[in-house]
């Protein structure tokens, strides 16, 4: 096949895609005016699009007119990447939340950082490697979703003093930045997965902080210091060479501990006041030690499904 004869199979398939995609918004648009939804959302997902043709909602006024008051966006499980996206999606003026799991981004499209107006984005299973600066310049942003990529820092995302809810599971952190204590809006912190070797004490600043995920990770010690705050409610270290917890632990007010696949060879002194509910600690609904090599009596332990 000649390279004419490719170029111009490909503009045809290129105007098809407009055609379909304006078709589809049409449709949907039709559906929300005719059901007078107050938050428009637009599904996308699993579509197979290589591309995001605005352009073609561009030439239909009411689609765009609808486009712009788009809230909520998925575009999750395509065959985007970081030239997918063109400049006229910064139209999207009212968009609070964007979906773009399970595309081929290498990295985040600058137009994307230009959507001041985001809560959340999502772009987990993707390629990055690197977390640009100008995302500290969202400053509405307080969930985001990295998990499954390549990122080998999270520095960046410390100046993001918005976030709330961050998810870095599964990627190639060495450690948790000092600087994390500058996050002090942050509620939820998901790093399974990494190749973290220990907890900075400045974590203690982020005293919203009610679930740290950390499991599967490279920690051996955790010092004293770190875990001085009472907003924890969820704490999982399971999967981690840890051989012994702070005594610090046992004035957490946790609803869920896990340690399980760790190498505790001992039972802490302090552990006694998190597995027997009583006056102490009745705060902790379930502790899991599976796999731990400490000695504990489970008749002392009340129970309860999670």
């Amino acid at each position: 096949m000649t390279q004419r004869k490719q170029k111009k199979n490909n503009e045809k398939n290129e105007n098809q895609n407009d055609l379909t995609y304006e078709k589809m918004l049409k449709a949907h648009f039709q559906k929300c005016s005719k059901e007078k939804e107050k938050n428009k959302s637009l599904n996308l997902s699993e579509r197979r699009l290589v591309n995001l043709p605005i352009r073609a909602a561009l030439k239909s006024k009411g689609v765009i007119d609808w486009w712009r008051m788009v809230s909520d966006l998925d575009l999750s499980g395509n065959k985007l990447d970081s030239h997918s996206i063109p400049t006229e999606f910064q139209e999207l003026k009212s968009l609070r939340s964007l979906e773009l799991h399970h595309n081929n981004f290498h990295e985040i499209p600058r137009v994307v950082l230009s959507l001041d107006q985001l809560r959340f984005l999502g772009f987990s299973n993707n390629q990055l490697s690197v977390i640009p600066n100008d995302l500290q310049k969202m400053s509405q942003l307080y969930g985001l979703s990295l998990a499954n990529n390549k990122l080998g820092s999270m520095a960046p995302l410390c100046r993001v003093r918005t976030l709330r809810w961050l998810s870095l599971d599964s990627n190639l952190i060495t450690q948790i930045p000092r600087l994390i204590k500058n996050m002090k809006l942050l509620e939820c912190l998901y790093l399974r997965h990494n190749k973290i070797r220990s907890i900075p004490q400045e974590l203690n600043k982020c005293k919203e902080l009610h679930e740290l995920c950390l499991s599967y990770n490279q920690i051996t010690e955790i010092k004293n210091g770190v875990f001085v705050f009472n907003s924890l409610k969820i704490l999982d270290l399971s999967g981690n060479p840890i051989q012994s917890l702070p005594q610090e632990i046992q004035n957490l007010k946790l609803d869920f501990l896990a340690i399980e696949d760790c190498l505790l060879t001992s039972k802490p002194n302090n552990l006694s006041s998190l597995t027997i509910i009583d006056d102490q600690n009745p705060y902790l609904s379930l502790l899991d030690l599976t796999q731990c090599e400490i000695d504990f009596d489970p008749q002392k332990v009340e129970w309860k499904e999670f």
